[in-house]
């Protein structure tokens, strides 16, 4: 389906159109593929990821996809999605990037950077206006993000439109140095011995060796099984567990994107076997860090295999080009020792001036707050592992629809 949804707008620089389907993106797969690499753009907004991501996350949600070109040459891809969240019998339409999760941190997009402005002037106003919908959603938004101060900017350029800018906890970054060595020189003296010290005692005790592969979906799956072993021996569904269809979606990106090199597991082995692993994805000079797994084993945490995958995962992704690897929300002590910082995240909504879109946009974020808190942070993340220690319950997905409110 190659037919725009509306007739494209044109502007003296800019030729823009919309195309309301996955498949009509087929037509320009190679030139997105061209542009997502002279971007460097993120591994959640290329087209391999996309397509396999509709077919896993599309249901109950319509496909828009704004297309740029300048001189006939294309210069700018931004799809979204669209959805009506219920609270109750309340409904409310939100749009938001396609290919994200509540974990996923866009920092770069598939445009050339000096049409991120007109393009998402563009953006924001069709969805609002054409598609009728509450708000454009941009949770979670990074403040390393190239697209942070631009919709910070339009908001204050364009008086009908107004911006929910709130808090949203940090993330950790960490900046990597274009060798080891001197990545290890930017950590304290006491944590480069002991990484030093640690990695001789598996060589010589467990005759430790180390890989770093791109996946086959045999391999992917492994992950997912040694992921999951890892967290249930303590209690916890794990990762694939706990979220609906991610087992099922790796293994189709593992299977089909070998060639992009889009997902990465950085393995440590020794006598007893696969010990530790990193899972991440990777495009460009970024890697998104993941998920661990590890062995389970007094033997193990004795020669804290853990610690040693992580810092040679470093050592990989620097071999390979990457210089920035974003390492997950939340407050992790250890990733700061080993050379992170934090970096704030917003919760970013952009939505019509008025008081009538002002009322139901806090309307949705309370309502999503409230699910938030009663049922995540209560339910799920307290009572259920209790629960599950005393009846044996097994672990259950968490519920759609908490995961689909985080706006």
């Amino acid at each position: 389906m190659a037919a725009a949804a509306n007739p494209p707008s044109t502007s003296p620089a800019l030729e823009l159109t919309w195309l309301d389907h996955p498949d009509a993106l087929g037509a320009i797969h190679a030139e997105w593929q061209a542009l997502a690499e002279r971007t460097k753009t993120d591994p959640f907004l290329r087209p391999a990821w996309l397509q396999i991501w509709w077919r896993h996350y599309g249901a109950r949600r319509r496909f828009t996809c704004l297309v740029a070109r300048r001189d006939q040459q294309l210069v700018g891809v931004m799809p979204f999605v669209l959805e009506r969240l219920w609270f109750g019998p309340v409904p409310f339409s939100v749009a938001r990037p396609a290919c994200v999760d509540p974990h996923v941190m866009i920092l770069r997009w598939p445009v050339e950077p000096e049409y991120l402005p007109a393009m998402f002037a563009e953006a924001i106003d069709h969805l609002l206006h054409q598609h009728g919908v509450l708000a454009v959603s941009f949770t979670p938004v990074s403040e390393e993000a190239d697209h942070a101060p631009v919709l910070r900017s339009l908001a204050t350029d364009h008086p009908h439109l107004a911006l929910r800018d709130h808090d949203a906890g940090r993330h950790v970054v960490v900046d990597l140095p274009p060798t080891f060595e001197e990545y290890l020189q930017r950590i304290s003296a006491n944590r480069r011995s002991q990484f030093r010290r640690r990695r001789k005692r598996l060589v010589a005790e467990v005759g430790m060796t180390s890989d770093s592969i791109v996946p086959t979906a045999e391999q992917m799956d492994a992950f997912v099984a040694f992921h999951n072993a890892h967290w249930q021996e303590r209690g916890y569904g794990g990762h694939y567990v706990d979220w609906p269809g991610t087992a099922e979606f790796y293994r189709e990106l593992a299977a089909q994107t070998a060639e992009d090199g889009l997902l990465r597991v950085d393995r440590l082995h020794g006598t007893p076997g696969e010990m530790a692993s990193q899972f991440s994805v990777v495009a460009g000079d970024t890697a998104h860090w993941r998920l661990p797994a590890r062995m389970l084993d007094p033997e193990v945490d004795r020669l804290a295999a853990g610690n040693v995958i992580y810092l040679l995962m470093f050592e990989h992704m620097i071999q390979s080009g990457v210089t920035r690897i974003e390492a997950g929300r939340g407050d992790y002590t250890y990733k700061i020792d080993y050379g992170g910082r934090y970096v704030d995240v917003r919760r970013l909504l952009v939505l019509r001036k008025g008081r009538v879109h002002a009322v139901r946009a806090w309307l949705l974020l309370t309502a999503s707050d409230l699910l938030h808190l009663g049922y995540y942070r209560i339910y799920f993340s307290r009572l259920i592992p209790k629960i599950r220690a005393v009846t044996g319950r097994r672990p259950r997905p968490l519920w759609r629809i908490w995961i689909r409110s985080r706006v």
